[in-house]
């Protein structure tokens, strides 16, 4: 079961907001990927409370945490490890987004 659950975190997903604005004309560098990927982890999020109870997700946040630690533990002491856990939480995110709209 737990190689089956890091087999379906580990699937690259697509983003979960657009792929445009000033994120995706940059030259990428380290630091600008990270900022990126954390405005689509914030615009995401807030996708997200819109359509959960504020109880459903803390609890949604505490389990992808969890579950994107776990995956890329491996990394943690290297220098790509927050982007990779914010990569990680904001296709968890595009996953349920996408089932709370039936597109599965």
């Amino acid at each position: 079961m737990k190689p089956l659950l890091l087999l379906l975190i580990l699937s690259p997903l697509p983003l979960a907001v657009s792929e445009t604005g000033p994120c995706f004309n940059e030259a990428p560098n380290g630091a600008s990927n990270r900022g990126c990927a954390f405005k689509r982890l914030v615009q995401s999020d807030k996708n997200l409370k819109a359509q959960l109870s504020p109880k459903t997700f803390k609890l949604w946040a505490g389990i992808r945490q969890r579950m994107c630690t776990e995956a890329y533990g491996q990394y943690k002491k290297k220098a790509i490890y927050p982007e990779l856990i914010m990569n990680c939480s904001l296709g968890m995110n595009k996953s349920l987004l996408e089932k709370r709209r039936g597109f599965y």
